[in-house]
Formats: structure tokens, C-alpha cells, sequence
């Protein structure tokens, strides 16, 4: 630009109110602004030689004008905040593609058409999101959760069901079809053609004998209503119809009619339960443990094959369910949440004693798992009654569960490989101490409790049960003695001398009811 243009354009901007330039514009200069028009172009304030207005503006004969200001820009604040905390870029990564997850997919389905605020939705699995996956709180808490307490769709979704502040509940839920499920988990056509006319009387002896004294399953009304909507898996049916086989004599209806030929299902029970781990419920669980209860078909040894490895599997499918963590709070139906406590207490009887048993470690532990100790009113129904029949049983279920809870004391401090090490038997005779004080306070409330309860069969495996953590004690201490006591070993013989009066008994009443192989 010549001197001469220069000095016309210092003349045409002081002349529209802007201040005199005295040096060469510099490239991108914001010192010299562009006239009106051409900022709200966009375009470059160009003005040839001795021109008074600038190219566009002699275009269309206007006179240059320089009233606007350009936008103030505002700095972008990166501070975190309490609502939205500032996220690594590895979670922020991890939020978008989850998202995308749960949008994009075939065919997804809103999540109003299919979820029903419960864990059992027919086509769809929830998993438990623990604390260090891929897919934990850290991360779950970021999404944008609808008034439901859910995101995503049918591909994916995400569920809040305890929206705690610090310690949230999360779970995932998956379809099925994603989780090469067993395509015949609800088709009980096999099973009705050999059992269908006696569904009402098994399912009824089922009710009288069985579930008294192993109270896994809802009413029996509310069974029946699944079993007609074919909302029960096969493997499930199986196991009720098999347990409540053993009682078929003492049907009116059936006793006169044969008994069906059930044991081919026997193989097809396991198999089937194995492939539903993949895509486990809460009827999961209990067909598992009803399993594990069936006698067995050939006695040839006391163990049953595959008995602990199975047990194992259990353990893993309670905690896939999240079953180790009290649902109290949670925001389910009030009796999902009982039934989960219930399961989660059977469940963990089951394991340790199993472990007793057979001599392994047993794989659940008081420190990974909350689940408060049974009460009476996680027995009753809606409206928080119970059956006067059903109220002495589930004392005495709940007083196994609490007899459980000492075993695994005395498992863990008194039978692992380093309680038996020279250097920790010191420590072990202060645990044996502080569990005999735990056995003291059972035994007198199991006294209070069977006093006027009849000689049943839950009832006597209790008395049992309570003498046998007794006898492992024993046993401990005197594994850790340099010299047997007498009055041990006597105590022992006369405890092993009414287990046997007990079993005698037992015998007698295990035609009027039924008693868990785990005990």
C-alpha cells in the first residue's frame, strides 16, 4: 500500500469515529478493525489506492463504518465442579463408547417396552457391576439415568438400583440372544408330556414336605401362575418334580397311579444348568441348590461327583447376581429383596458346610459380603404375614444360617494350612475361645427355640448340625495339643453318642419330611 492510500484510509476511519493509524497495517492487525459490513461477511477489509471506502463497500456505494466491536470470547472453564467432577480421558473415552453401545444396535428396543424394575425379565440378564471392572461405579455413575434409573436400550443397558451417594448399586443388563444362552430354557414340553397330569400334586407335596424345611421358592400359588405363563426354566421344574417324587406315596391322588419314570431327566437337569450360568437368574440359583439335593442315583461312595466343583459354580453365579450385597435399600419389589437375602443365606449354608465336608477352603468370606443375617419378616408375604405352619420352620432355617456363620469361623481360623502351623496355634487357641463363647449363645437360643417345636426332621438336623461344629472344634484343639485331654475326648464320645440317638430319630421322620444333604 502507497503512503498516499494509507493516508486516505487514516483519513476514512478518523472521519467514521476510529483512531488515526500511523504505521503500516501488519498482517491479521487487530488495530486496524475491518469496516462494519465487511466483519459481518467475514470477509477481508480490503481499499484500493485513493479509494475513501473499501472494495466491498464501494460495490454496493456505502460509505465504510466502524460501530461494531468484534464478540468478546468467553475462556472455557476447566475447573471441576461437585455435579460434573473433571474426568480422565481414558472414562471420558470409556462414557462415549458405552453410550454408543446403547444406542446403536439392530433393532434396539426402548427400555419402557421391557424393563420391569426386577432382576427376572425374560430375554434379558443382569450382571452386578463390581467396584474394579471395566464397567464399575467410577464409570456407571457418569451416565445420564432417567427417572427409572435406567440407560441404554435392549443392547445394552445400565441400572441404577440403589442411587446412594457414595456407595451406588449398579447393575448391566444384557439380552440374552448376546450371551449364546440355551434356546430351550423355557420349553417344558418334555416335561409335561411324562408329568404334566400330576403338576398339581407334586407341586403340592412339594409345598407340604420339601419347602418347610428348604424355603427357596415364592407361595405356591405365585409358582403355579409362573409355571402356566411358562415363565419357569425347565432345569428349575425338574428339580421340584424330582424332590417332590420321593413323597408320592403320601398323595392321596397319586398314590393310587404309577410313579412316573423321572431319572431320565437326571442328566438333562445338569446340562441344562450349566449352559443357564451363562444367563443366570434367581431360578439359576435355586435350581442349583434343589439339585445339589436330589439323592443320588447310585450310592457307591459317600461324595457325590463333581459335588464341590459344582459348589464352586454356585458361589460364582450368586455373585454374578450380586447376591452379596444386601438389597435392603435397593429399588426393587419388597419381595425380590427378601428372596435374594434368603438365596444368599442358602447359598452360603450350602458352601460351607459343603467345604466342612469335603475338607476344601471354603471360597465365600464374611468380608465379601454385607448381607445382613435373616429376620422372620423376610419369610412373610405382601402384606407381612406369615403362616402359622411356615413360622416355625423359617426360625429354624434362620437359625441354620446362623450356625452357618459360626462354621465359617471355624473354618477360617481353626482349618486352613496356616492355622495348623506351629507358629499361628497360639492365635488359633485364642479363636477356638472366642467361637466357643459364639456356640455358648447359640445353643441357648436353639434350646429356647426347638423347646416346643416337634421332633421334626429340620428340627433334629439342626440338633445335629450344632454337634457337629462342636466336634470340629474338639478336633482342632486337639490337633493343636501336645497331649490329649481326657475330658475332651469324653466330651467327644458322648456328643458322638446322641448324634446317634439324633440319627435314629431321623430315620424314623424322614418319611414325613425332608433334610438337606449339606447338613
Amino acid at each position: 500500500m502507497s503512503i498516499s492510500s494509507q493516508s486516505a484510509r487514516e483519513e476514512s476511519r478518523s472521519l467514521a469515529g476510529s483512531p488515526p493509524l500511523l504505521t503500516k497495517r501488519p498482517y491479521r492487525s487487530k488495530k486496524i478493525q475491518p469496516c462494519d459490513l465487511c466483519r459481518a461477511r467475514k470477509v477481508a477489509c480490503t481499499m484500493e489506492i485513493g479509494a475513501a471506502s473499501c472494495s466491498l463497500c464501494s460495490r454496493k456505494a456505502l460509505s465504510c463504518t466502524f460501530q461494531s466491536h468484534p464478540k468478546a470470547k468467553s475462556r472455557p472453564d476447566n475447573r471441576p465442579t461437585t455435579r460434573t467432577p473433571q474426568e480422565p480421558d481414558h472414562v471420558a473415552l470409556k462414557i462415549r463408547f458405552l453410550a454408543r453401545t446403547g444406542v446403536a444396535s439392530s433393532e434396539p428396543t426402548p427400555t419402557h417396552l421391557w424393563f420391569n424394575q426386577t432382576m427376572n425379565m425374560k430375554g434379558h440378564t443382569c450382571f452386578y457391576a463390581g467396584v474394579s471392572g471395566d464397567q464399575g461405579p467410577d464409570l456407571l455413575r457418569h451416565l445420564n439415568f432417567n427417572e427409572r434409573d435406567i440407560f441404554g436400550n435392549s443392547s445394552w443397558s445400565a441400572w441404577r438400583v440403589y442411587p446412594h451417594v457414595h456407595d451406588p448399586v449398579y447393575f448391566t443388563i444384557f439380552p440374552e440372544s448376546n450371551l449364546d444362552p440355551h434356546c430351550d430354557m423355557y420349553h417344558n414340553s418334555k416335561i409335561e408330556q411324562m408329568l404334566g397330569p400330576f403338576v398339581p400334586g407334586l407341586v403340592d407335596l412339594y409345598y407340604t414336605y420339601v419347602h418347610p424345611s428348604y424355603p427357596l421358592l415364592e407361595p405356591k400359588e405365585e409358582l403355579l401362575g409362573r409355571i402356566e405363563g411358562g415363565q419357569v426354566r425347565s432345569s428349575l421344574l425338574s428339580c421340584v418334580y424330582h424332590l417332590a417324587i420321593h413323597f408320592w406315596t403320601k398323595s392321596t391322588e397319586l398314590r393310587q397311579q404309577a410313579i412316573p419314570h423321572h431319572l431320565d431327566f437326571w442328566n438333562d437337569i445338569f446340562v441344562a444348568l450349566t449352559i443357564e450360568t451363562r444367563t443366570p437368574n434367581l431360578d439359576t440359583i435355586r435350581g442349583l441348590l434343589l439339585y445339589m439335593q436330589l439323592p443320588s442315583r447310585f450310592v457307591k461312595e459317600p461324595n457325590k461327583p463333581g459335588q464341590w466343583p459344582l459348589s464352586c459354580l454356585l458361589a460364582g453365579v450368586a455373585q454374578d447376581l450380586g447376591l452379596h450385597i444386601d438389597p435392603s435399600d435397593w429399588r426393587i419389589p419388597p419381595a425380590e429383596r427378601k428372596a435374594r437375602r434368603i438365596l444368599w443365606w442358602a447359598v452360603h449354608a450350602h458352601i460351607t458346610w459343603t467345604a466342612h465336608f469335603l475338607g476344601r477352603p471354603s471360597n465365600l468370606s464374611s468380608m465379601s459380603s454385607d448381607v445382613k443375617p435373616l429376620v422372620v419378616d423376610d419369610f412373610t408375604d405382601e402384606s407381612l404375614m406369615i403362616h402359622l405352619g411356615h413360622l416355625a420352620s423359617a426360625r429354624v432355617f434362620i437359625a441354620f444360617s446362623n450356625l452357618s456363620c459360626i462354621l465359617e469361623d471355624v473354618l477360617r481360623r481353626l482349618c486352613t494350612t496356616t492355622s495348623t502351623e506351629h507358629e499361628h496355634r497360639l492365635s488359633s487357641s485364642t479363636a477356638a475361645q472366642e467361637i466357643w463363647e459364639r456356640m455358648f449363645d447359640f445353643k441357648e437360643k436353639m434350646d429356647a427355640l426347638i423347646v416346643d417345636l416337634p421332633e421334626s426332621g429340620s428340627v433334629l438336623s439342626l440338633r445335629i448340625a450344632y454337634h457337629t461344629v462342636e466336634l470340629s472344634i474338639w478336633r482342632a484343639e486337639l490337633r493343636e495339643a501336645h497331649r490329649p485331654s481326657g475330658e475332651t475326648s469324653q466330651l467327644m464320645v458322648q456328643t458322638i453318642r446322641e448324634m446317634l440317638q439324633i440319627l435314629v430319630r431321623l430315620q424314623r421322620s424322614a418319611e414325613e419330611g425332608f433334610w438337606l444333604s449339606c447338613r
